[in-house]
């Protein structure tokens, strides 16, 4: 059967491709929020962290060492920026991969369950920005603490770490549903896999934790864009094959049977003919008694008749052969004559006459078959 080769027509995908090009744009500004994040982790611990430390611990102890922070205005500044730029900036990436999902949701419903957890990232995204700019602002309020009297300083200190404990309930819940955006995440790009035919996606998703995937999948996401502009048409939406079809049925719900025509009319039964009687029973034939037996009669006794043996022929005549006296033959003997008086003997088995056989000079009888 031909199949008709796959081919967008222009407008076909333009869903995949909204979506894909928001998911790029999400993963990218996941790799610019990794990296503001980063440079602010590590202006904290190695530059305000210490120096603020320091500070608070001789205003608490009261060693006597220096209760002000030894770093200048603008570095704290720099800090608090940071602080607030790399969480803002990721929730902006969450924000665009939840619109990435949403469009591909519109064209494949295995995508809502990655657009949902992925709503809820962007949420764990705000809550984790606003817990981040208080915590950077109550830096100012500390460092003014260490400044002040010591009769100001506990009921500023105390303030200061009321205010710690706010900023860390709404990082550590917007943590948790950031987890959540992760896992959306994940799910999603593992459809879009199958979806694109990208095997690498796969890689991607799995390293998303480690930030290191975001740059992986803003890459593959790249490729995928390329691939829909070039006429690339997702595997779940393949053209179906060249054939005639039924008109279409409806998804949901059961289809009307279809009409049926009316049963014919009962028509009256037909009429039944009369009986006929079977045809009279005829008698057998009269048993007629088998023909009469005639009575064995015995084959007659036949005995062979004496045949003279052939006389003897002459040998046949060959070449000239020597000549010489043949020796004389000598006579026969005289077969005895039977018996002058009394005649043939009788046979001693049956007590038959036997005849004699001049042949062989002997006597036969019929009656047994053999000589006596």
């Amino acid at each position: 059967m031909a199949v008709a080769a796959p081919t967008a027509a222009p407008g076909q995908f333009a869903a995949d491709l909204a979506g894909v090009q928001k998911l790029k744009l999400g993963y990218l500004m996941g790799i610019l929020g990794g990296i503001i994040s980063l440079i602010a982790g590590i202006v904290n611990t190695i530059l305000i962290g210490p120096a603020v430390a320091a500070a608070e611990y001789n205003a608490v102890l009261g060693t006597g060492g220096s209760t002000s922070v030894n770093i200048s205005n603008g570095l704290i500044y720099a800090y608090m920026g940071l602080g607030a730029a790399g969480p803002a900036v990721m929730v902006l990436a969450f924000l665009f991969v939840y619109l990435g999902f949403s469009k591909l949701k519109t064209v494949e419903s295995h995508f809502s369950t990655a657009s949902l957890l992925s709503l809820l990232g962007v949420i764990g995204a705000v809550l984790l920005l606003v817990g981040n700019v208080l915590s950077a602002t109550y830096v100012l309020t500390l460092i003014n603490c260490l400044s002040a009297s010591s009769a100001v300083f506990t009921t500023c200190y105390n303030s200061y770490i009321a205010a710690v404990v706010t900023a860390t309930a709404l990082t550590g819940g917007g943590a948790l549903l950031l987890f959540l955006g992760f896992i959306g995440n994940v799910l999603g790009n593992l459809k879009a896999k199958d979806r694109y035919a990208e095997p690498r996606l796969k890689i991607g998703a799995i390293l998303l934790l480690f930030w290191i995937g975001t740059i992986l999948l803003f890459i593959d996401y790249g490729n995928i864009e390329a691939k829909l502009k070039q006429g690339f048409t997702p595997q779940t939406m393949v053209a179906a094959p060249m054939m005639v079809v039924a008109a279409p049925q409806p998804i949901y719900g059961y289809a009307a049977p279809p009409a049926q025509a009316p049963p014919p009319a009962y028509g009256a039964p037909p009429a039944q003919t009369a009986y006929q009687a079977p045809p009279a029973y005829q008698s057998p034939p009269a048993y007629q008694a088998p023909p009469a037996q005639q009575a064995y009669q015995a084959p007659p006794q036949q005995q062979p008749a004496y045949q003279q043996p052939p006389a003897a022929q002459p040998a046949p005549a060959y070449g000239a052969q020597p000549s010489y006296a043949a020796p004389a033959a000598a006579a026969p003997a005289a077969a005895p004559a039977p018996a002058a008086t009394g005649g043939a003997p009788s046979c001693k088995s049956c007590g038959k006459p036997t005849t004699f056989v001049p042949q062989y000079n002997r006597y036969y009888c019929y009656g047994c078959a053999q000589y006596a």
